[in-house]
Protein backbone atom coordinates (compact mmCIF):
# COMPACT_ATOMS: atom_id res chain seq x y z
CA UNK A 1 0.00 0.00 0.00
CA UNK A 2 3.15 2.41 0.90
CA UNK A 3 4.44 2.26 -2.34
CA UNK A 4 0.94 2.49 -4.61
CA UNK A 5 0.63 5.83 -2.34
CA UNK A 6 3.59 7.24 -3.26
CA UNK A 7 2.59 7.11 -6.90
CA UNK A 8 -0.80 8.54 -6.56
CA UNK A 9 0.00 11.02 -4.57
CA UNK A 10 2.52 12.84 -7.29
CA UNK A 11 0.01 12.09 -10.00
CA UNK A 12 -3.43 13.41 -8.16
CA UNK A 13 -4.74 16.76 -9.55
CA UNK A 14 -8.50 18.26 -8.17
CA UNK A 15 -9.71 21.61 -7.47
CA UNK A 16 -9.13 22.72 -3.99
CA UNK A 17 -11.22 25.83 -2.71
CA UNK A 18 -7.76 27.77 -3.03
CA UNK A 19 -7.58 26.35 -6.62
CA UNK A 20 -5.79 23.66 -8.82
CA UNK A 21 -3.71 21.22 -6.62
CA UNK A 22 -1.14 19.79 -8.69
CA UNK A 23 2.13 18.53 -7.13
CA UNK A 24 5.10 19.22 -9.59
CA UNK A 25 8.33 17.59 -9.09
CA UNK A 26 7.64 16.55 -5.56
CA UNK A 27 6.25 20.27 -4.68
CA UNK A 28 2.71 21.84 -4.67
CA UNK A 29 2.70 24.19 -7.61
CA UNK A 30 1.39 27.65 -7.33
CA UNK A 31 -1.34 29.46 -7.83
CA UNK A 32 -1.71 32.35 -10.48
CA UNK A 33 -1.71 36.04 -8.73
CA UNK A 34 -2.78 38.66 -9.69
CA UNK A 35 -0.22 42.00 -9.67
CA UNK A 36 -2.74 44.83 -8.86
CA UNK A 37 -1.95 48.82 -8.23
CA UNK A 38 -3.38 50.51 -5.38
CA UNK A 39 -4.40 54.27 -6.36
CA UNK A 40 -6.27 55.91 -3.57
CA UNK A 41 -9.25 53.67 -2.37
CA UNK A 42 -9.28 51.87 -5.90
CA UNK A 43 -7.44 48.92 -7.40
CA UNK A 44 -6.19 48.42 -10.88
CA UNK A 45 -5.12 44.78 -12.34
CA UNK A 46 -1.92 45.13 -13.86
CA UNK A 47 -0.86 41.91 -14.64
CA UNK A 48 -0.65 38.25 -13.68
CA UNK A 49 2.83 35.58 -12.15
CA UNK A 50 3.11 32.30 -12.07
CA UNK A 51 6.56 31.39 -10.41
CA UNK A 52 7.25 27.92 -10.67
CA UNK A 53 10.53 28.00 -8.48
CA UNK A 54 10.14 30.53 -6.00
CA UNK A 55 6.55 31.72 -5.43
CA UNK A 56 5.27 35.10 -4.64
CA UNK A 57 8.60 37.35 -3.44
CA UNK A 58 8.81 40.51 -3.04
CA UNK A 59 10.16 41.21 -7.06
CA UNK A 60 9.44 39.06 -9.80
CA UNK A 61 11.95 36.54 -10.36
CA UNK A 62 12.45 34.21 -13.28
CA UNK A 63 14.78 31.26 -14.42
CA UNK A 64 14.22 31.58 -17.72
CA UNK A 65 16.05 33.37 -20.63
CA UNK A 66 15.99 37.08 -21.01
CA UNK A 67 14.01 37.36 -24.37
CA UNK A 68 11.21 35.68 -22.09
CA UNK A 69 11.88 38.10 -19.28
CA UNK A 70 11.50 40.79 -21.85
CA UNK A 71 8.71 39.46 -22.83
CA UNK A 72 6.90 39.07 -19.77
CA UNK A 73 7.40 42.60 -18.68
CA UNK A 74 5.94 43.76 -22.06
CA UNK A 75 2.60 42.22 -20.75
CA UNK A 76 3.08 43.93 -17.61
CA UNK A 77 0.97 47.32 -17.78
CA UNK A 78 3.22 50.06 -16.35
CA UNK A 79 2.12 50.73 -12.77
CA UNK A 80 1.00 53.84 -11.50
CA UNK A 81 3.29 55.77 -8.84
CA UNK A 82 2.88 58.17 -5.86
CA UNK A 83 2.63 61.75 -7.99
CA UNK A 84 0.24 60.14 -10.58
CA UNK A 85 3.28 59.55 -12.90
CA UNK A 86 4.23 56.08 -14.27
CA UNK A 87 8.07 56.62 -13.86
CA UNK A 88 9.28 55.19 -10.76
CA UNK A 89 11.77 57.53 -10.68
CA UNK A 90 9.76 60.59 -10.98
CA UNK A 91 10.91 64.13 -10.16
CA UNK A 92 8.21 65.53 -8.17
CA UNK A 93 9.09 65.50 -4.68
CA UNK A 94 7.07 65.13 -1.38
CA UNK A 95 7.05 68.40 0.27
CA UNK A 96 7.41 67.82 3.98
CA UNK A 97 6.85 69.84 6.81
CA UNK A 98 9.02 70.12 9.83
CA UNK A 99 8.40 72.15 13.11
CA UNK A 100 10.89 73.89 14.55
CA UNK A 101 11.59 72.86 17.69
CA UNK A 102 13.61 74.61 20.32
CA UNK A 103 13.29 71.94 23.21
CA UNK A 104 13.79 67.85 23.55
CA UNK A 105 16.25 67.89 20.38
CA UNK A 106 16.56 64.11 21.08
CA UNK A 107 12.97 63.47 19.34
CA UNK A 108 13.44 66.11 16.18
CA UNK A 109 16.14 68.68 15.64
CA UNK A 110 16.41 70.67 12.70
CA UNK A 111 19.73 72.37 10.98
CA UNK A 112 19.44 74.14 7.76
CA UNK A 113 16.79 71.23 6.57
CA UNK A 114 18.81 68.72 8.04
CA UNK A 115 16.85 67.01 10.42
CA UNK A 116 18.01 64.39 13.36
CA UNK A 117 16.34 62.49 16.54
CA UNK A 118 14.45 59.94 16.95
CA UNK A 119 11.77 60.99 15.21
CA UNK A 120 13.93 61.37 11.66
CA UNK A 121 15.68 57.92 12.50
CA UNK A 122 12.59 56.28 12.26
CA UNK A 123 11.53 58.17 9.28
CA UNK A 124 14.82 57.18 7.34
CA UNK A 125 14.22 53.61 8.24
CA UNK A 126 10.90 53.55 6.73
CA UNK A 127 12.18 55.06 3.17
CA UNK A 128 15.26 52.33 3.25
CA UNK A 129 12.48 49.81 3.15
CA UNK A 130 10.51 51.06 0.30
CA UNK A 131 10.74 49.29 -2.89
CA UNK A 132 11.21 52.58 -4.75
CA UNK A 133 12.62 55.98 -4.21
CA UNK A 134 10.80 58.39 -2.84
CA UNK A 135 12.14 61.94 -3.61
CA UNK A 136 11.47 64.81 -0.98
CA UNK A 137 12.38 68.39 0.60
CA UNK A 138 12.11 69.31 4.12
CA UNK A 139 10.54 72.95 4.50
CA UNK A 140 10.98 74.27 8.39
CA UNK A 141 7.65 75.57 9.73
CA UNK A 142 8.31 78.08 12.63
CA UNK A 143 4.69 77.48 14.68
CA UNK A 144 2.95 75.24 16.91
CA UNK A 145 1.82 71.94 15.70
CA UNK A 146 -1.88 72.28 14.93
CA UNK A 147 -0.89 75.24 13.07
CA UNK A 148 1.85 73.03 10.98
CA UNK A 149 -0.77 70.38 10.09
CA UNK A 150 -3.66 72.85 8.92
CA UNK A 151 -1.10 73.44 5.91
CA UNK A 152 -1.49 70.18 5.05
CA UNK A 153 -4.60 70.83 4.94
CA UNK A 154 -4.32 73.97 2.82
CA UNK A 155 -1.92 72.30 0.34
CA UNK A 156 1.28 73.91 1.21
CA UNK A 157 3.21 70.42 2.47
CA UNK A 158 2.14 67.21 1.42
CA UNK A 159 3.21 65.47 4.62
CA UNK A 160 4.54 66.36 8.57
CA UNK A 161 7.61 64.42 10.03
CA UNK A 162 7.89 65.02 13.33
CA UNK A 163 7.03 63.71 17.15
CA UNK A 164 3.27 64.36 16.08
CA UNK A 165 0.96 63.23 18.87
CA UNK A 166 -1.95 61.23 17.41
CA UNK A 167 -5.37 62.77 18.70
CA UNK A 168 -9.07 62.36 17.92
CA UNK A 169 -9.58 66.43 16.23
CA UNK A 170 -6.48 66.04 14.42
CA UNK A 171 -7.87 62.77 12.53
CA UNK A 172 -10.68 65.24 11.24
CA UNK A 173 -8.26 66.63 8.66
CA UNK A 174 -4.76 64.78 8.38
CA UNK A 175 -3.64 61.47 7.90
CA UNK A 176 -1.55 59.60 10.44
CA UNK A 177 0.81 56.72 10.47
CA UNK A 178 0.68 53.75 13.10
CA UNK A 179 2.44 54.83 16.05
CA UNK A 180 6.19 54.88 16.73
CA UNK A 181 6.03 55.49 20.09
CA UNK A 182 4.11 54.71 23.63
CA UNK A 183 1.65 56.88 24.47
CA UNK A 184 0.10 59.05 26.91
CA UNK A 185 -0.31 62.37 28.84
CA UNK A 186 1.27 62.63 32.67
CA UNK A 187 2.92 64.80 34.97
CA UNK A 188 5.81 64.85 36.89
CA UNK A 189 6.66 66.53 40.15
CA UNK A 190 9.43 67.44 43.07
CA UNK A 191 10.64 64.79 45.42
CA UNK A 192 11.32 65.68 49.11
CA UNK A 193 14.72 66.11 50.46
CA UNK A 194 16.42 62.87 50.50
CA UNK A 195 17.03 62.18 54.60
CA UNK A 196 21.14 60.46 53.16
CA UNK A 197 22.24 64.24 53.15
CA UNK A 198 21.37 64.83 56.90
CA UNK A 199 24.20 64.69 59.21
CA UNK A 200 21.94 63.68 62.11
CA UNK A 201 20.47 60.54 60.10
CA UNK A 202 21.62 58.38 62.70
CA UNK A 203 19.45 59.38 65.10
CA UNK A 204 16.47 58.61 62.88
CA UNK A 205 16.16 55.24 62.80
CA UNK A 206 14.50 55.52 65.99
CA UNK A 207 11.98 57.72 66.98
CA UNK A 208 12.23 60.32 69.80
CA UNK A 209 9.71 58.46 72.24
CA UNK A 210 12.28 55.53 71.94
CA UNK A 211 15.27 57.14 72.00
CA UNK A 212 14.19 58.55 75.69
CA UNK A 213 12.75 55.52 76.68
CA UNK A 214 15.87 53.59 76.33
CA UNK A 215 17.98 56.12 77.80
CA UNK A 216 15.98 56.01 81.00
CA UNK A 217 15.72 51.99 80.71
CA UNK A 218 19.60 52.11 80.81
CA UNK A 219 19.25 54.19 83.95
CA UNK A 220 16.75 51.92 85.59
CA UNK A 221 18.99 49.00 84.52
CA UNK A 222 21.98 50.41 86.24
CA UNK A 223 20.61 51.11 89.08
CA UNK A 224 18.69 48.06 89.43
CA UNK A 225 21.67 46.62 89.15
CA UNK A 226 23.60 48.18 92.45
CA UNK A 227 20.73 47.88 94.38
CA UNK A 228 21.10 44.04 93.89
CA UNK A 229 25.03 43.93 94.07
CA UNK A 230 26.29 46.22 96.50
CA UNK A 231 25.03 44.52 99.44
CA UNK A 232 27.36 41.16 98.56
CA UNK A 233 29.36 42.76 95.92
CA UNK A 234 32.77 44.68 96.81
CA UNK A 235 33.11 46.06 93.57
CA UNK A 236 29.86 48.05 93.65
CA UNK A 237 31.26 49.55 97.00
CA UNK A 238 33.29 52.54 97.40
CA UNK A 239 33.37 56.17 97.16
CA UNK A 240 30.17 58.69 96.06
CA UNK A 241 31.79 58.32 92.32
CA UNK A 242 30.77 54.68 92.48
CA UNK A 243 27.62 56.14 91.67
CA UNK A 244 28.80 56.91 87.96
CA UNK A 245 29.93 53.83 87.54
CA UNK A 246 26.44 52.18 88.30
CA UNK A 247 25.20 54.05 84.93
CA UNK A 248 27.85 53.38 82.94
CA UNK A 249 27.83 49.43 83.65
CA UNK A 250 24.74 48.98 81.63
CA UNK A 251 25.98 51.15 78.83
CA UNK A 252 29.14 49.05 78.51
CA UNK A 253 27.11 46.18 78.46
CA UNK A 254 25.71 47.26 75.01
CA UNK A 255 29.70 45.79 74.01
CA UNK A 256 30.54 43.74 76.78
CA UNK A 257 33.18 45.69 78.08
CA UNK A 258 32.27 45.86 81.55
CA UNK A 259 35.01 44.62 84.33
CA UNK A 260 32.76 44.86 87.29
CA UNK A 261 31.38 41.08 87.48
CA UNK A 262 27.97 40.31 89.30
CA UNK A 263 27.45 37.73 91.58
CA UNK A 264 23.63 37.69 92.80
CA UNK A 265 21.56 35.31 90.77
CA UNK A 266 18.75 38.07 90.90
CA UNK A 267 21.07 40.54 88.69
CA UNK A 268 22.13 37.62 86.18
CA UNK A 269 18.33 37.38 85.67
CA UNK A 270 17.98 41.25 84.78
CA UNK A 271 21.39 41.52 83.09
CA UNK A 272 20.04 38.88 80.98
CA UNK A 273 16.91 40.53 80.25
CA UNK A 274 18.99 43.35 79.05
CA UNK A 275 21.22 41.78 76.90
CA UNK A 276 18.21 40.47 75.28
CA UNK A 277 16.43 43.36 75.30
CA UNK A 278 19.88 45.30 73.71
CA UNK A 279 20.24 42.71 70.90
CA UNK A 280 16.96 43.74 69.81
CA UNK A 281 17.30 47.11 70.18
CA UNK A 282 20.87 47.43 67.70
CA UNK A 283 19.47 44.31 64.89
CA UNK A 284 16.39 46.83 64.44
CA UNK A 285 18.57 50.09 64.30
CA UNK A 286 21.37 48.70 62.33
CA UNK A 287 18.13 47.43 59.90
CA UNK A 288 16.73 50.72 59.69
CA UNK A 289 20.02 53.09 59.31
CA UNK A 290 21.11 50.51 56.79
CA UNK A 291 17.87 50.90 54.67
CA UNK A 292 18.27 54.63 54.91
CA UNK A 293 21.88 54.61 53.59
CA UNK A 294 21.19 52.41 50.98
CA UNK A 295 17.52 52.56 49.74
CA UNK A 296 16.51 55.67 47.89
CA UNK A 297 13.18 56.93 49.26
CA UNK A 298 11.81 59.43 46.90
CA UNK A 299 8.39 60.71 47.95
CA UNK A 300 6.62 63.17 45.72
CA UNK A 301 5.68 66.10 46.97
CA UNK A 302 2.33 66.49 44.94
CA UNK A 303 0.48 63.05 44.31
CA UNK A 304 -3.32 63.86 43.43
CA UNK A 305 -4.00 66.64 40.79
CA UNK A 306 -6.97 67.57 42.47
CA UNK A 307 -4.48 68.75 45.59
CA UNK A 308 -2.58 71.43 42.83
CA UNK A 309 -6.17 72.45 41.49
CA UNK A 310 -7.84 73.05 44.90
CA UNK A 311 -4.54 75.08 45.80
CA UNK A 312 -4.98 76.99 42.84
CA UNK A 313 -0.67 75.89 41.62
CA UNK A 314 0.54 76.99 38.80
CA UNK A 315 1.49 73.75 36.40
CA UNK A 316 3.46 73.51 33.16
CA UNK A 317 3.43 72.44 29.75
CA UNK A 318 5.43 72.44 26.59
CA UNK A 319 5.22 75.07 24.73
CA UNK A 320 3.30 74.69 21.69
CA UNK A 321 1.62 71.44 22.54
CA UNK A 322 -1.46 70.32 22.15
CA UNK A 323 -1.18 69.49 26.09
CA UNK A 324 -2.56 72.95 26.71
CA UNK A 325 -5.87 72.77 25.48
CA UNK A 326 -5.75 69.38 27.24
CA UNK A 327 -4.94 71.46 30.89
CA UNK A 328 -8.00 73.57 30.04
CA UNK A 329 -10.73 71.79 28.55
CA UNK A 330 -10.57 68.33 30.23
CA UNK A 331 -8.67 68.82 33.49
CA UNK A 332 -10.47 72.29 33.89
CA UNK A 333 -7.45 74.30 34.97
CA UNK A 334 -7.52 78.08 34.76
CA UNK A 335 -5.38 79.37 31.71
CA UNK A 336 -3.88 82.17 34.05
CA UNK A 337 -2.08 78.84 36.31
CA UNK A 338 -0.79 77.33 33.52
CA UNK A 339 2.95 78.15 31.96
CA UNK A 340 4.81 77.25 28.89
CA UNK A 341 8.47 76.50 28.92
CA UNK A 342 10.72 74.94 26.23
CA UNK A 343 13.64 72.82 27.32
CA UNK A 344 14.63 70.50 29.86
CA UNK A 345 16.36 73.20 31.91
CA UNK A 346 13.36 75.43 32.01
CA UNK A 347 11.50 72.95 33.36
CA UNK A 348 13.96 71.60 35.72
CA UNK A 349 14.14 75.44 36.48
CA UNK A 350 10.56 75.90 36.96
CA UNK A 351 9.81 72.77 39.34
CA UNK A 352 12.67 73.65 41.28
CA UNK A 353 11.96 77.24 42.50
CA UNK A 354 8.28 75.97 43.24
CA UNK A 355 4.82 77.66 42.85
CA UNK A 356 5.29 80.04 45.70
CA UNK A 357 8.20 81.66 43.60
CA UNK A 358 7.07 82.13 40.21
CA UNK A 359 7.45 78.64 39.21
CA UNK A 360 5.32 75.75 39.19
CA UNK A 361 4.24 72.60 41.30
CA UNK A 362 4.09 70.00 38.41
CA UNK A 363 5.09 69.86 34.58
CA UNK A 364 2.41 67.74 32.35
CA UNK A 365 3.60 66.30 29.51
CA UNK A 366 3.75 63.55 27.01
CA UNK A 367 5.11 60.33 28.39
CA UNK A 368 8.39 60.46 26.34
CA UNK A 369 9.45 63.52 27.43
CA UNK A 370 8.57 63.17 30.97
CA UNK A 371 10.80 59.74 30.91
CA UNK A 372 13.75 61.72 29.07
CA UNK A 373 13.58 65.14 31.61
CA UNK A 374 13.32 62.50 34.71
CA UNK A 375 16.37 60.30 33.51
CA UNK A 376 18.54 63.56 32.97
CA UNK A 377 17.23 64.62 36.80
CA UNK A 378 16.58 60.83 38.45
CA UNK A 379 17.17 61.83 42.07
CA UNK A 380 15.31 65.12 41.67
CA UNK A 381 11.88 64.34 40.23
CA UNK A 382 9.29 61.70 39.38
CA UNK A 383 6.32 60.89 37.54
CA UNK A 384 2.79 60.15 39.06
CA UNK A 385 -0.41 60.26 38.72
CA UNK A 386 -2.82 58.90 36.41
CA UNK A 387 -1.98 58.30 33.08
CA UNK A 388 -4.28 60.35 30.22
CA UNK A 389 -4.03 58.00 26.92
CA UNK A 390 -3.24 59.40 23.62
CA UNK A 391 -2.49 57.27 20.73
CA UNK A 392 1.58 58.26 20.74
CA UNK A 393 3.46 59.87 18.37
CA UNK A 394 3.29 59.06 14.33
CA UNK A 395 3.92 60.87 10.81
CA UNK A 396 0.62 62.84 9.03
CA UNK A 397 -0.32 63.04 5.54
CA UNK A 398 -3.38 64.39 3.46
CA UNK A 399 -6.30 62.69 3.63
CA UNK A 400 -6.77 60.01 0.96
Amino acid sequence: MGKNLLETIPSSKFQSLSGSFQLVKGQLEPSTFEIFNVIGNKERIIGYWIDQQKGLSRQLKYDNSEAEKSDVKRRLKQPIWPGDTTDQLATKKLRIGVPMTEGFNEFLKVENKNISGFAADVFFAALARLPFPLPHDFFCFNGTYDDLLHQIKAGKYDAVVADTTIIANRSMYVDFTLPYSESGVSMVVLVENNERDNIWIFLKPLSLDLWLTIGAAFIFTGFVIWVLEHRVNSEFRGQPQQLCMIFWFSFLTLVFAHREKVVNNWSRLVLIIWVFVVLILTQSYTANLASMLTVQRLQPVFTDIREIKRNGYNIGYQKNSFVKGFLRETLRFEESKLKAYVTIEDYNHALSKGTSNGGVAANFDEIPYLKLFVARNCSKYTMVGPTYKTDGFGFVSSLS
